[in-house]
């Protein structure tokens, strides 16, 4: 498998939330989304989710060069 392939595979799996997942508050509340993502073991270090909700991993030294 290729690092193509990779991506490919982990296209298609979504992170879903329930009505459990809400905080004591509900939805009346400001707290962002705090997300860790973890790959092969190593934290990544800045995760972005656009308003399409679409989860985009961005590398240490790119997010530096922004």
């Amino acid at each position: 498998m290729d690092e193509g392939d990779s991506v490919q595979a982990f296209k298609n799996q979504s992170i879903t939330f329930s009505e459990k997942d809400l905080s004591k508050w509900g939805y009346f509340h400001e707290d962002a989304l705090y997300i860790i993502v973890q790959v092969n073991g190593m934290t990544v270090p800045h995760v972005l989710i656009d308003g399409g909700s679409g989860l985009n991993i961005c590398p240490d030294l790119t997010a530096k060069t922004l």
